[in-house]
């Protein structure tokens, strides 16, 4: 019973939730939500992109988006969960080293070397005569290979003496002896070289070269993102035609390289990024020039898609010991839709 005088009771409120805690619970469990997506993700990614048709969109599309959530909770984690800031470095380190493919190696500018390698797809000739010329002046490679080179080059491309050799489409250039040695034809097209093997004659013994063009997965992303609807589904089956093609060939086409006995070197474009479950089975046995030497993202290729422009590592140069990799990085636009790649081996 209430007196007059007597001041009365309000219910306790220990019990209703705070605007400030609900915020503090609700920051911290979008910021645990990412950290297991990016694992996730990267995951997927790694045993699914080059087999599934989704994860292989993933692996070939612009990766770098999903560091932009890190733009939200980068700020709500400074205003109410600083505690859980180690959580959003984590999720920053997985989401640009082994999901963007970073790589963390430290330049070295001046690392002597014994052979310098560029190589490069030209994109059926769409590339400019005078940049090409000027980069292969200003590096004074040893070797360069040319993907996708229907024609010879124009001879301003090369300095005076050097020795030129094309295969189809296949090209191998050097102020050394070159001889194409054998070959080994695409297995989805009838007649058609997807790697050649050449012999190159440098001061201290024979080196062998293989120059390699595989398969692309274009057609099969093509179909499946439609550029007005957005994902058609109808596409799925043509995607899934290319990655079996794409299995088949580059196993078939590793196993030719492999048999050949003796340090090897293997260049090109190979239409493939390296956490690709088809790279990793084929191709682990060799070393990787930019997983070893290089510094950054390594993109090679770059596609422009409804204003997006992003990239992909599908250029790669590969060895065998006795050698090893002092320095790779990539060179500038020659005009082509590849960039170079450079590479110094000792």
């Amino acid at each position: 019973m209430i007196t007059e005088g007597t001041p009365a009771r309000t219910a306790p409120t220990a019990n209703v939730p705070q605007p400030r805690s609900r915020w503090t619970r609700l920051v911290a469990l979008a910021i645990w939500a990412y950290l297991v997506l990016i694992i996730a993700l990267w995951l997927w990614m790694r045993y699914r992109g080059d087999r599934g048709p989704w994860a292989t969109i993933f692996l070939f599309g612009p990766r770098w988006l999903c560091v932009l959530p890190l733009a939200l909770l980068g700020p709500l984690a400074a205003i109410w969960q600083r505690r859980l800031w180690w959580v959003l470095v984590i999720s920053l380190a997985i989401a640009v080293v082994p999901l963007c493919g970073f790589r963390l190696n430290l330049p070295q500018p001046n690392a002597p070397y014994k052979l310098r390698i560029v190589t490069c797809n030209v994109d059926q000739q769409r590339y400019s005569v005078s940049s090409l010329a000027v980069l292969i002046r200003s590096l004074d490679p040893d070797i360069v290979a040319l993907q996708e080179c229907k024609r010879d080059p124009p001879p301003q491309v090369w300095p005076e003496g050097w020795n030129v050799v094309r295969f189809d489409e296949l090209l191998v250039a050097s102020p050394h002896p070159v001889t194409r040695a054998d070959f080994a034809m695409r297995p989805s097209i009838p007649n058609k070289p997807a790697v050649a093997l050449f012999r190159v004659e440098l001061p201290n013994g024979e080196l062998q070269l293989f120059n390699l063009h595989l398969i692309t997965p274009r057609p099969g992303l093509e179909a499946v993102l439609d550029s007005r609807r957005g994902i058609d589904r109808a596409g799925l089956p043509a995607l899934e035609a290319i990655l079996r093609l794409r299995a088949e060939e580059s196993q078939s086409l590793s196993h030719w390289v492999l048999e050949h006995p003796g340090p090897k070197i293997v260049v090109g474009d190979f239409n493939t990024p390296v956490d690709s479950l088809i790279f990793r089975r084929d191709w682990s046995g060799l070393a990787n020039a930019f997983s070893t030497a290089g510094w950054g993202l390594g993109f090679t290729k770059f596609t422009e898609a409804h204003g997006w422009i992003y990239g992909a590592r599908i250029d790669h140069v590969l060895f065998s010991p006795p050698w090893t990799c002092v320095r790779a990085w990539v060179g500038p636009d020659v005009g082509s839709d590849h960039r170079p790649l450079v590479v110094d081996l000792r």
